[in-house]
């Protein structure tokens, strides 16, 4: 017996006729039978939806939010967002982009208290604000979410319009589908939708 696994996901399993070119024991069977279970789950497993929100703040440092899911809430960001110090340098801020999207939903986040305790508390803390409006004031923004599971193909790109009192929506009409190549190209991609986001 023989399996065979090609590019397009297809796996082929072809018995040979002769004993001495099958398995030497049950055992061995059981081992490539297990494999193949595994793939086809793999294959079957829905990606994992990622997600990272890049802020230009009034000081021009650049922050990216890294969401993921919530046992007892919608996807959120928690603690503090990672930092570029300026939207200028396309590889930099793509690669710290492609690192946001990996870790987003990497792990799930714990059941929490969101009125005692709300998402953007550390945040705000950190930087001397009372409050998100505050914080929202200038600000432009750019949604990036990819399905993978290890390394991206393709990746959303969305500038968002500040609504001030209501957050931040999607400007549908500049929506962006990479095909991903490398960092410098989705941080090029990042810079030319900041430029059509509204504060």
């Amino acid at each position: 017996m023989s399996v065979d696994r090609f590019a397009d996901g297809c796996v082929l399993v072809q018995p040979f006729a002769g004993a001495s070119e099958g398995f030497d024991s049950a055992d061995d069977l059981l081992h490539v039978l297990d494999e193949l279970v595994m793939y086809a789950q793999e294959r079957g497993r829905p990606l994992k939806k990622r997600n990272v929100n890049v802020m230009l703040y009034r000081d021009r440092r650049v922050f990216l939010f890294v969401y993921s899911d919530c046992v007892n809430g919608p996807s959120v960001s928690l603690g503090l967002p990672k930092v570029v110090a300026a939207l200028t340098d396309a590889d930099a801020l793509g690669s710290a982009i492609l690192q946001g999207l990996r870790e987003s939903n990497a792990t799930v986040h714990p059941a929490r208290d969101w009125r005692a305790d709300p998402p953007d508390r550390e945040f705000l803390e950190w930087l001397g604000l009372a409050t998100y409006r505050q914080y929202q004031r200038g600000v432009r923004s750019v949604d990036v979410s990819a399905a993978f599971d290890h390394e991206p193909q393709e990746i959303e790109v969305v500038p968002e319009r500040n609504e001030r009192r209501g957050g931040f929506t999607p400007i549908s009409q500049w929506r962006r589908m990479l095909t991903f190549e490398s960092p410098e190209q989705l941080g090029r991609a990042v810079q030319e939708a900041m430029k059509k986001a509204i504060a």
